[in-house]
């Protein structure tokens, strides 16, 4: 059985383990709970932060580990996004595994419906 996809480099993300990089080479932001996932209907990012709030994120580097940019409030700093050159995606599905295992059930499926 053969899967059909305009989104070929996702399944492959799901399909292998990748490494995914920034796309300017610097830097992929993660955000962290302590802000909303979106805003103004759009997946969150540092400019898009700086924006909504009217801020602007202090960049904190550290040598070893993560770097991260921070919100400075009057009597707390808040880390905003967790700053990291890569992060390599672990294999999460093989889709010729699951094809099969659902083509095998497909007949009973339907006889059941």
């Amino acid at each position: 059985m053969d899967i059909y996809t305009k989104a070929q480099k996702i399944l492959e993300g799901f399909e292998y383990a990748s490494v995914i990089r920034s796309q300017n080479g610097f830097w992929l932001a993660i955000p962290t709970l302590a802000i909303k996932k979106r805003v103004f209907n759009k997946r969150m990012t540092p400019a898009l932060y700086e924006k909504s709030k009217g801020v602007r994120l202090r960049f904190v580097y550290r040598a070893n580990g993560a770097s991260f940019l921070v919100h400075e409030q009057k009597k707390k700093t808040i880390i905003v996004f967790i700053l990291v050159p890569q992060v390599k995606m672990p294999k999460l599905i093989n889709f010729e595994t699951e094809s099969e295992r659902w083509k095998a059930q497909v007949s009973s499926l339907i006889i059941e419906n």
